[in-house]
């Protein structure tokens, strides 16, 4: 009986030593305890950066984008994105700047003429021969109005595939550029955008590499990202906002060039001139003078192979007037010259020795190229048609005429009728041929409505016509079907 009382008496006097050991301890320490030593936190040079976790990763390249959207801005009627180089000039691809140019074709080609448009071929003092227009008679186009280009094109070419816009309304004053080369390689880079709506977009990445000047295939930079996934032009921007390349895609694939090239490439932009079959120089004051003249400008070369028939002004004429317009400058007259439509017919008034002699000539191409016909418009459809021949065309399948311009507002439009349709007949007439114009210019004036054969992507359409403004439509019929008398 005695061994289980000691073990009792054994195990409580464990117990009570060990709390009284726990109690002086904790005394102890909390007598000679010092406070605790906060470390000094170390200055945070880029704090968004640094949240290294993958969830915070996104967030910074989301913040990057978002500070860059202020020099991204949506341009032309395509509302493609570009990018701000500096104060209101924007570059990007090509395809908004040959949207523009389509429009003004399109405007000059369907707009109806004032009364007084058909120009007179007379001459002061001129022989008659001088008077005729080069390849054919026709309306003169006048010079297509400021309106006609509100998205304020400024270049553009379309083998580099860019092109520049002046734009009013940017918020910022551009990217500031930075040379890639200082870069090293595995550098994140950032493709930045704005999507369809207007949000600016992110790709991140990194840079591989810059190559020399020389090796132009890769576009000057090489660098890691799914660029693929990004729309028709990016700035590739570094981590601190700047411009170190940009990304484009003007239609022969995508390239990705240094801010270097990128200056380069905006050189030639503004430094490109259209081809211009005649080219004319400044008059002085004096010789103004003495020649007994207000204005005007000297003719110095004439390309004789840019038109059909060989033309009727020459070097050394005294150009006064250009499409009604007298002429006052180099500036003006290169204006007036790219507002015509190619192959439409264009009056002038010239001095030619001491006589000032009137004519017109038909307006080669944009790349000096003669134009065979000119267009016949149907001003109160808002359409117009061409003759084209397949062998001058990479677009058309065979000769004959094509909706070349319709009006978006014309009652062609509204009827169905598109641009690039090939026309068949007109109210059973059949125009197969260049020598049909005749009817086509006889439904420019008709007060009746007639039917329009067309052919579409291979399948026949008829489409119902009517000169009256405003009045519906009627039925077009179902691709491939052709009405019967049953």
């Amino acid at each position: 009986m005695l061994f289980p009382t000691v073990i009792l008496i054994v195990v409580a006097g464990v117990l009570v030593q060990g709390a009284l050991d726990r109690n002086q301890r904790q005394r102890m320490t909390s007598e000679s305890a010092e406070p605790a030593v906060v470390p000094e936190a170390r200055p945070i040079l880029r704090g968004d950066l640094e949240k290294t976790p993958l969830t915070y990763f996104s967030d910074f390249w989301n913040q990057l984008a978002e500070g860059a959207r202020s020099n991204l801005v949506l341009v032309g009627p395509t509302a493609t994105p570009g990018v701000l180089i500096g104060p209101r000039l924007v570059l990007t691809t090509v395809q908004p700047a040959l949207a523009v140019v389509a429009e003004r074709s399109r405007i000059a080609l369907t707009r109806e003429e004032p009364e007084d448009a058909v120009a007179e071929s007379e001459a002061d003092e001129a022989d008659p021969d001088e008077a005729e227009p080069d390849g054919g008679g026709g309306d003169t186009v006048e010079p297509v109005a400021e309106e006609a280009n509100p998205h304020r094109l400024r270049a553009w070419n379309e083998e580099l595939g860019l092109a520049l816009f002046d734009i009013d309304d940017a918020d910022g004053t551009g990217f500031t550029l930075s040379d890639p080369r200082r870069l090293p390689s595995g550098s994140y880079l950032g493709a930045v955008t704005l999507d369809g709506d207007g949000a600016p977009t992110v790709t991140p990445g990194y840079l591989v590499t810059t190559v020399a000047e020389a090796d132009t295939s890769s576009g000057g930079m090489i660098v890691s990202m799914d660029l693929a996934s990004t729309l028709s032009v990016a700035a590739i921007i570094d981590l601190d906002g700047a411009m170190v390349g940009l990304a484009y895609d003007g239609g022969a694939g995508r390239r990705v060039v240094t801010t270097t090239e990128m200056l380069g490439l905006i050189e030639s932009l503004q430094t490109q001139t259209v081809c211009r079959s005649i080219e004319v120089s400044d008059l002085d004051d004096d010789i103004r003078r003495l020649l007994g003249v207000e204005s005007g400008v000297l003719i110095e070369y004439v390309r004789p192979e840019a038109f059909t028939q060989e033309p009727s002004l020459r070097g050394g004429d005294v150009l006064l007037e250009w499409g009604d317009t007298p002429l006052e400058s180099t500036e003006q007259f290169a204006s007036l010259f790219d507002a015509q439509t190619p192959g439409s017919l264009v009056r002038y008034r010239v001095l030619r020795g001491r006589r000032r002699v009137t004519g017109g000539t038909i307006m080669p191409a944009r790349n000096c190229a003669p134009v065979t016909s000119e267009p016949v418009r149907l001003s109160q459809f808002g359409l117009a048609v061409q003759w084209a021949d397949r062998a001058g065309s990479e677009t058309m399948s065979r000769d004959g005429w094509y909706v070349v311009a319709v009006a978006r507002e014309g009652s062609a439009a509204a009827a169905g009728v598109r641009e690039r349709d090939y026309l068949r007949s007109v109210d059973g007439q059949g125009v197969e041929d260049e020598d049909d114009r005749p009817i086509l210019e006889a439904a420019a004036v008709s007060e009746e409505a007639f039917v329009l054969s067309l052919l579409r992507d291979g399948r026949p359409k008829l489409i119902a016509m009517s000169p009256a403004a405003g009045d519906e439509p009627e039925a077009v019929l179902a691709e491939g079907e052709i009405e019967s008398d049953r």
